[in-house]
């Protein structure tokens, strides 16, 4: 199973898919101002939506994965920001991805669009997470790219930062990576569900989110380094989440949303 079908597991909650997109598709997309249909496909008809075009993946040339987010059914979508109402949610999580792309920071965005049924990020197809990537490299003992990969995860971090962003939810499942000519492993950020940019509040908690995390892969590489980590790939997501999360996550019910504003 391929990281973006996990993905499209793992996201059912909140009604957010990830489908693979080829270069064809893309052209199509393009010319038709990001016309949904035609990457929809039959996973979304099944969820009640019209899909007019459909064309296999070919192993090999998905250079491309398309995110989309179903409106139609409000009732079922549960925000990651609970202050947000879904469309502040989406608009919110496309800008700060648009920003992250532009920065170098996260995968590249080809096109972001909203329908009256959807809304459609298409971003450029990365191999894997960093929890694929450290299990592989640990198995393989190829240990002299760790330092690498760690000093490309400090530096995201810290221009993130420096753009105002603050991602809340850093772990090893929320980078990703692909092997680049020579022979090393490019490494970004995705998935801003939870992210901020620029509050005016809560500076403080929402660095020390973002840090934990960042500690917390710091750790696991060097145990991995050490010869002292033995877990899978999800279990490096599961040991690298931060559970600070949790003392400073945006309520309905607690901490008034203002407070994150």
């Amino acid at each position: 199973m391929s990281s973006y079908e996990e993905a499209n597991l793992a996201t059912e909650e909140t009604n957010a898919i990830f489908l693979d997109v080829t270069p064809t598709m893309l052209k199509q997309l393009k010319k038709k101002s990001c016309d949904p249909n035609i990457v929809i496909g039959e996973k979304l008809s099944s969820m009640g939506m019209h899909s007019t075009l459909q064309e296999a993946c070919i192993s090999g040339n998905c250079k491309y994965v398309a995110k989309i987010i179903p409106l139609h059914n409000t009732d079922a979508y549960r925000p990651e920001n609970p202050c947000l109402n879904q469309a502040e949610n989406i608009e919110n999580e496309f800008a700060i991805a648009q920003i992250m792309s532009d920065a170098g920071l996260g995968p590249k965005i080809y096109d972001i669009c909203f329908t009256n049924d959807i809304a459609m990020m298409v971003m450029e197809r990365y191999e894997g997470t960093l929890s694929e990537l450290l299990s592989t490299l640990r198995d393989k003992r190829e240990l002299d790219k760790l330092d690498d990969i760690l000093r490309q995860l400090k530096e995201i971090v810290g221009r993130m930062h420096d753009l105002g962003i603050f991602h809340r939810d850093i772990h090893t499942d929320n980078f990703l990576y692909k092997q680049v000519d020579d022979g090393r492993f490019h490494i970004v950020l995705s998935d801003y569900g939870l992210s901020l940019l620029s509050p005016s509040k809560n500076l403080v908690n929402a660095m020390k989110i973002d840090l934990t995390g960042l500690d917390m892969i710091q750790e696991l590489i060097s145990k991995i380094k050490e010869g002292n980590y033995q877990g899978t790939a999800e279990n490096m997501k599961n040991d690298t989440f931060s559970f600070e999360l949790g003392n400073y996550q945006f309520s309905r019910d607690g901490q008034p949303c203002d407070e994150w504003a």
